[in-house]
């Protein structure tokens, strides 16, 4: 019965995001730069939006100045965009239905077999990855959910987006398709499936377009349900990864402090994170993601304006 309660009580919670974080909207907006060569791109919907600008300021706050790049699911409404390109001046928004039609006449022919139920597979797999793999070739790209909250400079990310020669990262995580993909015979000898987490993660945009629709197919011809699954898109990310050059695992970082903390820790070890990603499972959990998040809107509150906006 207690279970129960609880999982009644953190519904409530999420349902009420936007109300629990309305104070990031006191604090003063972050400078981006649509010129920059690294875009940092999220798929986002409206019960998020202000935990997303939450997410983003808190990093931004660290960062050189980049593009900034917000992939609509379909439920972002005006409202949600005047405070996006208010918050973010410069800010993209992403329209869904014009992000299918690049996917479309981008990727590899074979999408065509796919394109009759593109819009009922699952929503990252075809706004997140395929978005953002057509929508900034030859940019480096950094994939941001909603859930993160950075509390310390992230100096090896920082430091990624000024130069990020040579590199890609990605953090620890688990799959519920690990099997299912271990059969299908993919290579996880660099990066493995099980130890992945595509919440945040930086990589260059040079994605070897057939060998992506390679994965697809294959799924596809063994497995084809798991396309609507929802862990697929992050399983793709693992496969991927292990094309890519010096995959780096921040969790294997230190830099005095943890530097992936989950919301499946208690408090005072996670408080001492650089970031802390509050998966859904556990997100309310001893209401740990609203303690931090207080503390960091404050600080945002009296760090120096950060952009100039004009008024509407």
């Amino acid at each position: 019965m207690r279970r129960l309660a609880h999982k009644v009580y953190y519904r409530l919670l999420e349902r009420s995001s936007n109300f629990l974080f309305r104070d990031i909207l006191a604090t003063p907006p972050r400078e981006t730069d649509p010129e920059s060569g690294t875009v940092l791109y999220s798929l986002l919907n409206k019960p998020n939006y202000r935990a997303y600008l939450l997410a983003a300021k808190s990093f931004l706050r660290y960062c050189p100045p980049m593009r900034v790049a917000v992939q609509s699911d379909g439920t972002l409404d005006e409202q949600c965009s005047r405070d996006l390109r208010h918050h973010l001046p410069g800010v993209e928004l992403l329209d869904r239905q014009a992000t299918k039609r690049l996917i479309e006449e981008r990727a590899d022919p074979r999408i065509h077999k796919l394109i009759p139920d593109l819009d009922s597979c699952h929503v990252p797999l075809v706004y997140k990855l395929f978005g953002s793999v057509y929508n900034f070739p030859g940019k480096k790209v950094i994939l941001f959910d909603s859930d993160l909250l950075f509390l310390r400079n992230p100096e090896f990310v920082v430091d990624w987006i000024r130069d990020g020669r040579g590199y890609c990262f990605q953090s620890d995580g688990g799959n519920s398709l690990t099997a299912s993909f271990r059969r299908m015979g993919f290579d996880f000898s660099k990066v493995d499936i099980n130890a992945f987490n595509a919440g945040f993660i930086g990589f260059h945009c040079n994605i070897d377009d057939k060998f992506l629709w390679d994965i697809i197919e294959r799924i596809k011809t063994i497995e084809p349900d798991i396309l609507y699954q929802w862990e697929v898109e992050q399983a793709v990310w693992a496969v991927l990864y292990n094309r890519m050059e010096n995959p780096t695992d921040l969790d294997s970082l230190t830099e005095n402090h943890s530097y992936v903390g989950s919301s499946y820790w208690p408090y005072e070890r996670a408080r001492r994170a650089v970031f802390v990603h509050f998966v859904s499972s556990t997100r309310w959990r001893e209401f740990m993601y609203l303690k931090l998040a207080r503390k960091v809107i404050q600080e945002l509150k009296t760090s120096p304006r950060a952009a100039h906006v004009v008024s509407t």
